[in-house]
């Protein structure tokens, strides 16, 4: 089969991020993120950023990020830096975009 090179900018890809409960279990969650596609060289001189500034700029947009009362989490810059704080919430979006990146899921 041809390989035919994708001209597209950005990806709808899904994220699943795992937080902790009193039980000692996790409770999964998940949203869709719309990421850009960068280039290797691109995303490795981000990393040297911090997840912060890696999320900024890799994130074009979400569906599916609400707060507990049900309200929408509009995107913006703001709520991204908002959301980046928290750690859960981070490993999930910087991992689905390894995913992403990578080809598949990351193996243990």
């Amino acid at each position: 089969m041809t390989f035919i090179r994708s001209t597209s900018k950005s990806y709808r890809w899904p994220v699943t991020v795992e937080e902790p409960q009193d039980d000692g279990k996790w409770k999964e969650q998940s949203f869709t993120a719309v990421f850009k596609r960068l280039g290797r060289s691109e995303f490795n001189k981000l990393t040297e950023l911090g997840d912060e500034a890696v999320i900024q700029e890799i994130l074009e947009g979400w569906d599916d990020l609400k707060e507990e009362s049900g309200e929408v989490i509009a995107y913006t810059p703001e709520a991204v830096a908002e959301m980046s704080n928290d750690t859960y919430w981070s490993r999930g979006v910087i991992k689905a975009y390894f995913e992403f990146l990578n080809g598949g899921k990351e193996k243990n």
